[in-house]
């Protein structure tokens, strides 16, 4: 949410998209996200 200014609901929009994209649950994109991988570039 910080990295993107984002609120609640896009930043999980963000992660879901990202997750299908890439054909990986929502939890792990997420867990990766908590433990620093920049997953999502800067916009």
């Amino acid at each position: 949410m910080e990295r993107h200014a984002v609120g609640e609901r896009e930043a999980f929009e963000l992660l879901r998209s990202h997750a299908r994209a890439t054909s990986r649950p929502v939890v792990e994109v997420a867990r990766a996200v908590a433990d620093g991988h920049a997953l999502l570039p800067r916009e």
